[in-house]
């Protein structure tokens, strides 16, 4: 596999999933972009060179693709140019220097090709001496939403070395993504004639229909329309404390309280009993060492759910909790290679199995903005952000103006928001209860 001179290794599945599913990323477009504002003096000096350090001591910031043979793969470069791009806007008065910051970061939209390396771009935007932003641009073909935590976390720390005169640690090169892809695709042919596989079929054996949800205008052909408007409600405190405690000590993971939500939703407003959505789960759980290492991990997995007999909403939320659990145990299994179109019999959800953030809501930490999931309905991509502000949840939904009307998306939103506050009160409530506390008009058009 790999020449004295150049090292290739192969793409892992996630790749080979994002690929089969995006044109626009294989021409580069297909950008993570990511920020964390500093309100104190940084060093640009101290900070290139920790910036350095990351560039030479891990071969994730080396790798380019390449497309010379039938199949398409990575190519491990001896070495990178690069450096931070320092844009000053200390200048300007500070209302007119942030304006700036975020129309740059809105505007830096250049393509970063595939065949090319680096597959990433960070800057260093000045607002004032004691104001920054880090703003950084990674090709997603190469990383996830998560690793733009771990390259935050690692480019800080090296920086807080250096400037204590410490010597900065390195990255394991026993827990970097070109290993990964060795050890996943040594494991894949166990992956498809194992357990995994037997799940997978068994979950698939029955056909699947798109569940629709009722909207008001109807679907225009031609040019598609990325336009969206926002509705959101927060939660009083009481609210979301009764949240957190009932998923305390019902000993029900946050996750699985929020999808039981949405499932209720979306079986309100399109009456089918079978709903199944697509969901993004971290992927680095059988591998402790890929904690800090930067990456695309994230597994693409079906979660499908049957409304059958009547039960209490304790039992629906315990059934949905099971059954991501399954799926989570069996997350790695590529898709792509079960012969059958999911994206268009399913919803399509965004979130992550660990909800760190949620935590806070119980803990008592303030200040913060958490996101937790988001979830978007086909291709109508209905988006349902559940977010914690300073102790309170926020249920929040982007929708296509030309498909919704806002009055009914407000209705949606406060349909989560009683059933919330059912469950919270009792949860021995039967779930048809539920159902029919809010009866929505289904008037497809």
């Amino acid at each position: 596999m790999n020449s004295a001179a150049t090292a290739y290794y192969p793409l892992t599945q996630q790749q080979l999933r994002m690929m089969g599913n995006s044109e626009q990323g294989l021409l580069g477009n297909y950008l993570l972009p990511g920020h964390k504002e500093i309100l104190k003096y940084i060093d640009p000096d101290l900070l290139e060179k920790a910036y350095q350090h990351l560039l030479k001591t891990d071969r994730f910031f080396r790798i380019k693709f390449d497309f010379s043979e039938d199949e398409p793969r990575m190519e491990e470069l001896p070495a990178v140019k690069d450096s931070i791009r320092l844009v000053d806007f200390s200048h300007l008065p500070p209302e007119e220097a942030e304006k700036e910051a975020d129309e740059f970061r809105a505007s830096e939209t250049r393509p970063l090709p595939l065949d090319e390396c680096p597959l990433y771009r960070v800057y260093l935007l000045k607002l004032s001496e004691e104001w920054h932003v880090i703003f950084y641009i990674f090709q997603h073909f190469m990383a996830d939403h998560y690793s733009n935590n771990v390259f935050l976390n690692r480019l800080s720390s090296v920086y807080r070395d250096l400037i204590n005169g410490k010597t900065p640690a390195t990255q394991d090169p026993k827990a970097d993504y070109l290993t990964y892809s060795c050890w996943q695709n040594e494991r894949l042919s166990d992956t498809l004639h194992g357990a995994k596989a037997h799940f997978w079929s068994q979950k698939l054996k029955a056909p699947m229909a798109r569940a629709e949800v009722a909207t008001d205008f109807p679907e225009r052909e031609g040019a598609r329309d990325l336009s969206r408007n926002s509705f959101y409600l927060k939660l009083s405190d009481a609210d979301s404390r009764a949240v957190a405690q009932y998923c305390r000590q019902g000993g029900i993971m946050p996750i699985a309280f929020f999808m039981g939500l949405y499932l209720l939703l979306l079986k309100r407003w399109s009456g089918a009993d079978d709903q199944s959505f697509l969901s993004l789960f971290k992927g680095r759980h059988e591998y402790p060492e890929l904690k800090d290492a930067l990456g695309l991990f994230m597994n693409l997995a079906l979660i499908r759910y049957q409304f059958g007999e009547e039960m209490t909403a304790r039992h629906f939320f315990k059934s949905v909790q099971k059954e991501i659990m399954k799926v989570y145990r069996n997350q790695d299994f590529p898709h792509r290679l079960v012969g059958r179109d999911l994206f268009s019999l399913s919803h399509y959800s965004f979130n992550f199995f660990n909800d760190h953030g949620f935590d806070r809501l119980s803990k008592g930490n303030e200040g913060r903005e958490t996101w937790i999931t988001n979830y978007a309905h086909g291709e109508i991509h209905l988006l349902t952000f559940i977010v914690l502000i300073d102790h309170n949840i926020r249920l929040q939904l982007h929708y296509p103006p030309y498909r919704f009307r806002e009055e009914r998306i407000e209705h949606m939103v406060e349909g989560m928001e009683a059933v919330l506050r059912q469950v919270c009160l009792d949860d021995s409530i039967a779930l048809s209860a539920l159902l029919s506390a809010q009866s929505p008009v289904r008037n497809h058009l």
